[in-house]
């Protein structure tokens, strides 16, 4: 989730500030869960899924990492909603920006089933 935060801010207007500035937030909040943090056990999940699911279930910082991602879902599904809409300027296309939103969703929805 950290990459595709700042892939984004690559492609939106420099002029866009606030969500420049909302999905740099993202990512800085992604790496630090990273290392040996529930970060680390959430990259794992993705190449060791029954490996890791005892340990996340388990970690008390489940909730964080959560929260983090229903707040980038929410960012990358209103950015759709404003490139669709013409309010956001940026290089983005619509079925990018919805492509990157689906991954979004689809790690929130495996994130939940394994814990």
């Amino acid at each position: 989730m950290e990459e595709p935060a700042r892939f984004i801010v690559h492609l939106l207007d420099p002029d866009e500030f606030e969500l420049i500035e909302k999905a740099m937030s993202a990512s800085n909040i992604f790496r630090s869960l990273g290392g040996d943090s529930v970060g680390g056990t959430v990259d794992a999940l993705a190449a060791e899924h029954g490996a890791v699911l005892e340990s996340l279930a388990n970690h008390p910082d489940v909730e964080a990492v959560m929260s983090a991602v229903q707040s980038i879902l929410d960012f990358k599904t209103q950015a759709v909603r404003d490139i669709e809409a013409g309010r956001i300027k940026s290089i983005i296309e619509s079925r990018l920006a919805d492509h990157v939103r689906r991954e979004a969703l689809k790690f929130l929805n495996e994130l939940k089933r394994s814990v």
